[in-house]
């Protein structure tokens, strides 16, 4: 048994010389003919693995092997049913209370739907479908058993079962036919024209068309027909227990095989994607292409090959016994030591125009090979020497070398002639590492320390440092399509155009000064290989290439006719579209690093003048440490992508039920995705990529792990999105997806969340009403203890200070009038009694501005009294209007009001030159608002800018009283129209009791809330001052229109 870690290192292979000594018996050579080499070459594609006990499978026999739309692979066998991904075997059972364990697999049949038809040993056909096992029919449905069943062509099963017959099962229904026959049926098939083909144990064959049944038992070779292949031209295959026969159409027909192939009992066929036949029998595997036959296993024991299955990638699956093994077509031909080919490490490759492909070992000598077959050359001392560098043309070979100079191979017949050329014949130096033939016949050398030398017309000519090369030493040579010389050396890459040279060195854009390959593609762009990585001179144009995975330097490059570029490095093969590397665009997924798993034993090499070529069939053939190796075209099913599958989802309490939605537990800090890719071929070669979205911003970089791993996730609903891809750049189209909920914990969850934001409103609320009462309190305490401290000074003024002022002005009075009126100190007495008046009467209007504040609890009343006490001073007309009704006022905010009003009406009155001033109270439940207007002269533009008259403090006074209360202030004024003064205070800072009338609505106190938040954050409440248009026009309130107000 070869464990899967064995198989990462090493494969078996199927060398041909084994299996023509497979092949028993000098007759069979008689029969058949030998195959060929190119069967040979074809051979040589194929690798093998096997799976057995040791890495997970079922003990016991294969029966049969499916594959489902998902890429998991599926075998039914003795022990029970499994499904592998390619790393592991997962044992597949239904749920143990919906039924009981399936034990023993006969059959596995693949619907058209892509579900699973799963016949087991006690009598139940099982359909497994999105997930979900359903028991279709069992003895419980009366059919004791079933003895062949096969796909329909249009979806649902065909079964012959020992009670119901030939029946159809489909979308839950049984229909069944009427097949009359006594034969017992074992095996089934539906060919491409819907007719049925079924195989009896000893009746031969049973065909069956639109309920007409027709036996064919001529040519069959034995009655008990075993399996059958439809093909898609109409022909079916047809497996006995005395060989293979063919249905070509018209009749059975014997196909030509081999003797020892003749008469096997064939258990198992399987047709590939070359339309090659895979024959499973009694003693092993016979592989078919038409012409030719072949074993590629043959016991002497009995090596039973069950089941045969070719997956979606194009390898071929069979049970071998109690093992599963694969075979697989690869990209890479390897020929080494286990070959015949000398042993050790290559230096450079050549294929010439004859379908040769000449090598040279390191340790010294030259081979060429045709058809797998290696001959060594032993002219002209070259098998004793080291050969560095091989070119050639339709004519010949040249061969540089590492002692013996120059050689000429001139190809004559199936025969080479030799011709050496040495110092002696001019050449610089005998130890030539480079040779290129030019477009016109002639020869450049490059050696290791004396320069380049061209031969030409029998005559060489050196370049050295001296004429313009960039070092003595020469590593490759490479002539473009413009036929220009490009010269690798170790100190720069040089350019020879005929004329002059031209040296690139690192400063100038290359990776290293130190070229190791040089190879121009047929788009005309030179790839250069560097001792540090890869650059490209596309026109004049050069730039370095970066290439994902590439490591040391490169030693090889070539562009093959599907577009990849391959290069090889001392450790590394890997291969990339070359367009994307041009573009600069390339990721690291579509770069194919290839490896064990393609065929290639080692990926090692050493640098030499040119060990990657192209021969004429397209092929890529490069040296290796360990022999040469040959790229094939990669297969088209190489290049599907992989299929990712989110296997579960776990988080800290452990796995978590998946459906169409799993459901995280509240408190869960760890949330894993387990996800796997299905590429059968070899899955260490897949990477994945995922995104959890409502979490990731994009899509994660290419990882090879298969999990993801996800912390502290907040609650709510996420998808998770996996995707993958098998090495060669191509991404799955469709995506594995997992949609997740996170529970929220208790103080996470919405309706704690409301409750919380609740009883914090709740909580400000409270905390703002006793902030109201605990300043509501103040200010009546304040406003009681000036109410008595205003009554004393209103008192002391009148009984003293106006009383003795009067008494005095009387006083001066009588002393003014004795004396002479015509005397100059009698009329200044009387200037200064006329001030005394003037100053008498501005006493008197501020004491019963005094006394009308004390004396009134409203405002209106208040300034009515004002405005009547100044008309009798300055005669104008005026009004004073009332809206809603008056309430009583918090004692401080009242005063304050008072004698801002007051200070505005005695503006209006003094100073505008008014002939209307008009006067308007807004008692509102929300707010309380003063508005006094006149229609004078407005204040001027330099009192505007000052904010106040020089040597005047009215204005300055209102703001400062304004800002007091916490009112808004604003004064709008224009020339020749007037002023408006407009104050508003909220209904907390101004009234008694604002408690709300019952048809308010329930958010007032929200929106009060929030207005006094806003004003505790404002820097100060009182409002700009500044012109308007339109004066009677502010705030939420607006004025009546027109026409006469209401007098008070």
């Amino acid at each position: 048994m070869i464990s899967s870690s064995f198989f990462l290192r090493t494969e078996r292979r199927f060398p041909f010389l084994m299996l023509l000594w497979l092949m028993s018996g000098s007759l069979a050579a008689q029969v058949m003919p030998a195959p060929s080499a190119a069967a040979h070459a074809s051979m040589r594609e194929y690798l093998t693995h096997r799976w057995s006990s040791t890495e997970g499978l079922y003990g016991g026999r294969i029966n049969a092997i499916a594959q489902t739309p998902d890429g998991y692979l599926w075998t039914g066998s003795d022990n029970g049913l499994q499904r592998f991904d390619g790393f592991t075997f997962q044992t597949m059972q239904p749920p143990v209370r919906t039924m009981a364990p399936i034990r023993h697999v006969l059959s596995l049949t693949l619907d058209r739907d892509g579900s699973l038809w799963i016949y087991c040993q006690d009598a139940r056909l099982i359909h497994y479908t999105n997930g979900q096992f359903e028991i279709a029919l069992s003895i419980s449905h009366r059919e004791p058993a079933i003895t062949s069943m096969a796909a329909a062509n249009d979806r649902g099963l065909y079964a012959v079962g020992l009670f119901h017959g030939l029946m159809r099962l489909k979308g839950g229904t049984i229909e069944q036919f009427p097949l009359h026959t006594t034969a017992l049926l074992i095996a089934m098939a539906q060919a491409a024209d819907g007719r049925l083909w079924i195989g009896t144990r000893e009746s031969g064959i049973i065909t069956w068309k639109d309920n007409v049944a027709t036996p064919i038992t001529e040519g069959v070779p034995d009655l008990k027909v075993n399996c059958f292949l439809p093909m898609q031209d109409g022909t079916v295959w047809i497996g006995t227990d005395n060989g293979v026969a063919l249905w070509n159409g018209q009749r059975v027909v014997i196909p030509l095989l081999p003797p020892d192939m003749q008469h096997e009992q064939v258990l198992s066929m399987a047709q590939d994607h070359e339309h090659h036949l895979w024959i499973g029998t009694q003693h092993g595997l016979i592989h078919y292409d038409g012409s030719t036959a072949a074993w590629l296993a043959k016991a002497k024991g009995q090596v039973a090959i069950t089941a045969l299955f070719e997956d979606q990638q194009g390898d071929l699956w069979f049970g071998d016994g109690d093992a599963l093994e694969r075979i697989s077509e690869t990209p890479i031909l390897h020929f080494g030591a286990e070959d015949g080919f000398p042993s050790g490490r290559y230096g450079p490759v050549y294929a010439d125009t004859h379908d040769r492909t000449w090598f040279a070992p390191i340790d010294g000598g030259l081979y060429w090979e045709r058809d797998g077959v290696p001959h060594p050359v032993t002219l002209a001392g070259l098998d004793h020497d080291v050969v560095y560098s091989i070119d050639g043309d339709r004519d010949g070979l040249w061969i540089g070398r590492q002692r013996g100079g120059l050689t000429r191979l001139r190809f004559e017949g199936e025969g080479f002639a030799p011709t050496t050329f040495t110092t002696r014949d001019g050449l610089s130096e005998d130890n030539v590492f480079a040779v290129r033939t030019a477009h016109d016949g002639s020869v450049w050398a490059g050696t290791l320390t004396r320069g380049l030398s061209h031969f030409d017309h029998g005559h060489f000519t050196t370049f050295t440092r001296s004429d313009g090369l960039a070092s003595k030493a020469v590593s490759a040579i490479e002539e473009d399509a413009r036929h220009r010389l490009w010269i690798g050396t170790p100190e720069g890459l040089s350019l020879w155009d005929g004329l002059s040279w031209k040296t690139w060195k690192y400063q100038d854009g290359l990776p290293s000064s130190e070229i190791t390959s040089l190879a121009e593609d047929p788009t005309g762009i030179l790839w250069i290989g560097t001792s540090s990585g890869l650059a490209m001179m596309q026109g004049d144009q050069l730039r370095s290439v970066i290439v994902p995975t590439l490591e040391g330097p490169v030693r090889g490059v070539l562009r093959d006719p599907q577009g990849r570029l391959w290069i090889a490095t001392r450790t590394q093969l890997l291969s990339v579209p070359a367009a994307i590397l041009i573009e600069g665009r390339v990721r690291q997924e579509q770069v194919r690093l290839f490896g064990p798993p393609d065929g290639l034993q080692s990926s090692e090499g050493d640098v030499r003048s040119r060990v990657m070529v192209a021969d004429s069939h397209g092929r890529t053939w490069f040296s290796t440490a360990s022999g040469i190796g040959a790229g094939a075209q990669l297969p088209d099913q190489d290049l599907q992508p992989a299929a990712p599958q989110i296997q579960s989802v776990e988080t800290d309490a452990g796995p978590v039920p998946m459906g169409s939605g799993a459901l995280i537990p509240a408190g869960s800090r760890r949330v894993v995705f387990h996800y796997t890719g299905i590429y059968l071929r070899d899955p260490t070669r897949i990477q994945f990529r995922y995104q959890l979205e409502n979490f990731d911003e994009g899509w994660s970089a290419p990882t090879g792990e298969h999990a993801a791993v996800y912390t502290n996730l907040a609650p709510g609903t996420y998808r998770f999105r996996v995707m993958a891809t098998n090495g060669n750049g191509s991404w799955d189209a469709i995506d594995s997806t997992q949609t997740i909920t996170v529970r929220p914990l208790l103080w996470q969850s919405w309706p704690f969340k409301i409750a919380f934001f609740v009883s914090f409103l709740l909580l400000g609320v409270w905390i703002y009403r006793a902030r109201i009462h605990f300043l509501i309190s103040q200010a009546n305490m304040r406003s009681e203890e000036r109410l008595i401290e205003r009554t004393a000074i209103a008192r002391e003024l009148h009984d003293t200070l106006l009383q003795s002022f009067h008494a005095l002005i009387l006083f001066f009075q009588m002393g003014v009038d004795q004396i002479p009126e015509d005397t100059a100190a009698r009329g200044l007495l009387e200037d200064a009694l006329k001030q005394s008046d003037d100053i008498m009467r501005e006493g008197r209007e501020r004491l019963v501005s005094l006394r009308a504040t004390m004396a009134s609890p409203e405002l209106n009343r208040i300034f009515a009294a004002a405005c009547e006490t100044l008309y009798q001073l300055y005669p104008c007309e005026y009004t004073i209007t009332v809206q809603g009704e008056p309430r009583a006022m918090q004692a401080i905010a009242q005063e304050e009001l008072a004698y801002l009003g007051r200070e505005a009406l005695n503006n209006a009155f003094r100073h505008a030159k008014a002939t209307r001033i008009e006067v308007w109270l807004y008692y509102k439940p929300e707010r309380f608002r003063i508005i006094i207007s006149d229609n004078g002269q407005g204040i001027p533009d330099a009192v505007m800018r000052f904010g106040a008259r020089e040597g005047h403090w009215g204005l300055t006074g209102m703001r400062e009283r304004a800002r007091k209360i916490g009112a808004n202030f604003h004064l709008h004024t224009r020339p020749d129209t007037g002023t408006l003064v407009d104050v508003k205070l909220d209904a907390p800072l101004i009234y008694e009791s604002h408690a709300r009338t019952h048809h308010q609505s329930w958010l007032a106190p929200w929106i009060t809330l929030w207005r006094y938040l806003v004003k505790l954050g404002s820097a100060t409440a009182v409002g700009d001052t500044h012109r308007s248009d339109a004066p009677g026009r502010t705030g939420d309130e607006s004025l009546p229109p027109s026409g006469r107000p209401t007098h008070l």
